[in-house]
């Protein structure tokens, strides 16, 4: 097994549900957020933050195998925040 894959992590949770997650990482929007965070902008620093905190969530959850309710709550949680992000961003 590669070392660097943690797909045995995931589980079900492999394709659509992730892919939001790898699009929203690549993005030029999440680039301009950590270029402006390095910059000291509080807005961007809060937006990382959030990120960070929700992100640490859906880790747990996915590591301790969580019922499906549970880790598709938190990805809705992420989804929700991407969107008011990208709503303020237009």
């Amino acid at each position: 097994m590669n070392e660097f894959s943690f797909q045995h992590m995931y589980g079900q949770w492999g394709n659509d549900e992730m892919k939001m997650l790898d699009d929203w990482f690549d993005s030029e929007h999440w680039d301009s957020v950590c270029k402006l965070a390095d910059q000291g902008h509080d807005s961007c620093i809060q937006m990382m933050q959030g990120v960070s905190d929700m992100l640490g969530s859906l880790i747990f959850h996915l590591e301790n195998e969580s019922g499906a309710d549970r880790v598709s709550y938190e990805l809705n949680q992420f989804k929700k925040l991407l969107q008011q992000f990208n709503e303020q961003a237009e």
